[in-house]
């Protein structure tokens, strides 16, 4: 129960227990008021953001609304296909949503099929 009420004013301190969305801040004023935190606050404010967020992501996976997801891509060269297109502005917060299309080439070079060959004696 402690550890609620050190949650609940931290999040005050930062402005996301706001009643009214006038006291709300916005993500910059919010960082920079975490940045003044104690760690341990700060560590409480983080489990419980992701503790929230892993219930948000397993209810959207639940109900199949989740498409998120964060991919390494891994290939010999990665190119832009042409120029990044806008999708989406925030309205409050002027934020851009861009397509980036890219060209994967995940093939070796000539040089590199050798040299393995040469390495390997296959």
């Amino acid at each position: 129960e402690y550890t609620l009420l050190v949650a609940r004013k931290a999040l005050v301190d930062v402005g996301l227990a706001a009643q009214d969305r006038q006291n709300a801040v916005d993500v910059k004023l919010f960082l920079n008021r975490i940045a003044g935190l104690q760690v341990y606050r700060q560590k409480l404010l983080f489990s419980l953001f992701m503790s929230a967020l892993d219930d948000v992501i397993l209810e959207a996976k639940a109900i199949g609304e989740f498409e998120g997801s964060v991919e390494d891509v891994k290939a010999t060269s990665i190119e832009l296909d042409g120029e990044p297109a806008v999708l989406a502005v925030d309205k409050r917060s002027g934020a851009k949503t861009f397509l980036t299309r890219v060209i994967v080439d995940r093939g070796i070079s000539l040089e590199q099929l050798v040299h393995s060959i040469l390495e390997d004696g296959t």
